[in-house]
């Protein structure tokens, strides 16, 4: 089993994670600035790590000692995959490994769980190039974050951005991020609709965000938003500030770039849903989204062979998997056990044209029928 490592003896594993520089997290993990906790096979002399940070865990070291391994894997099936022990949200983690030759150990360490692999982007910026003022809709306003926007209760931030409760769980306190971070919201009256703030910093360098209200959105808010966070960065005397996306996430790397951002790398992480269940579900999306249908279905089926119990979403999804194949009945099964589980997007499915192949069933109208029921039945309460 893995010993914590006490902050002190932290120079002892620094040059394990060599190849992680860029992740701010992790060297401000390091560097005793941002909260999260190291754990070793032998505090005395460690030949492997790995750090519990709020943007990630990162494995570090060699992998060439059994028994450190075996404490290793003792470790992550025993505290990370119980949630007994977790720096951030308790059902997932991300994992960086340094080095890369980890990855072919992970399928060994976590036989539980098939590697889904997350390909990411990191961006740095040291000047600002975006003219944000000349961008700034009417009725909207820009203002640094300050005791006022956070605390003082004269703005509403909405549910739908991280809020304070972001701020606390990488920073640690409100107090510690207005001391040592930058950032910066875009308000229309007296509601928060956009907001960047930094995630952790370190000497120099600091790493920012941008989350925009979905209501507010394709208006170059966020641009904006993040623009003017960057301009306070800069002011406060940070020369490097860095952003980190999905590849797949096109909204988030094209704002970094309008706003000045130039990408630095692309590189692996490695994702996990605690429950082996619910990590079958999320690589059956994981794998929708790039297109692969047959691996969708695959990974659905055997979801739903060994849980009975899902969201109807999960159905519902499985539906789409299997229209591209042209399978009615599959099809119409998956609708069926959707609306029998509470679907109630209705004119979602209905216009879904990939279930042509079951518009001329009565099976198909008796399945918008539940569906509808289930929209008003939800409308009513």
């Amino acid at each position: 089993m893995l010993e914590r490592l006490s902050q002190g003896s932290y120079p002892k594993i620094t040059t394990f994670f060599d190849d992680n520089d860029y992740s701010l997290a992790l060297q401000a993990l390091l560097a005793g600035t941002a909260p999260g906790v190291i754990y070793v096979d032998d505090p005395g002399e460690p030949r492997l790590a790995l750090a519990l940070t709020v943007e990630g865990y990162f494995l570090g070291g060699d992998h060439d000692k059994p028994a450190s391994l075996h404490a290793l894997d003792a470790f992550l099936e025993q505290k990370i995959f119980t949630a007994d022990i977790f720096q951030s949200t308790g059902d997932s983690f991300s994992l960086g490994v340094s080095p890369e030759s980890w990855a072919d150990l992970l399928p060994e360490l976590i036989p539980t769980h098939e590697v889904e692999t997350l390909e990411c982007y990191h961006y740095l910026c040291r000047q600002a190039k975006y003219d944000w003022r000349t961008h700034l809709p009417a009725g909207y306003t820009m203002r640094r974050m300050d005791h006022d926007v956070l605390l003082s209760g004269e703005f509403d931030i909405p549910d739908e951005l991280p809020g304070i409760a972001a701020i606390e769980l990488n920073w640690g306190s409100v107090e510690h991020f207005l001391a040592h971070g930058c950032g910066t919201v875009m308000t229309r009256g007296d509601q928060v609709v956009s907001w960047s703030a930094a995630d952790c910093a370190v000497d120099e360098r600091i790493e920012i965000g941008i989350h925009t209200h979905p209501q507010h959105r394709r208006r170059g808010l966020g641009a904006a938003t993040a623009a003017v966070n960057v301009e306070g960065c800069l002011e406060r005397g940070f020369t490097e500030i860095g952003w980190h996306c999905l590849t797949n996430n096109t909204g988030s790397w094209k704002i970094a770039e309008k706003v000045g951002f130039l990408r630095q790398r692309q590189y692996h992480a490695y994702y996990y849903m605690l429950d082996p269940f619910d990590h079958l579900a999320e690589l059956g999306w994981h794998y929708f989204q790039r297109g692969e249908y047959e691996r969708t279905r695959n990974y659905y089926e055997q979801l739903f062979n060994q849980r009975e119990e899902n969201p109807d979403y999960y159905y519902h999804l499985a539906a789409v998997a299997w229209a591209e194949d042209g399978n009615a009945a599959k099809i119409l099964t998956y609708l069926r056990e959707a609306a029998d589980r509470g679907w109630s997007a209705y004119e979602f499915t209905a216009q879904q044209g990939r279930f042509k192949f079951v518009h001329d069933t009565a099976e198909w109208q008796t399945i918008l029928a539940q569906i509808q029921h289930n929209a008003e039945a939800n409308t009513d309460s």
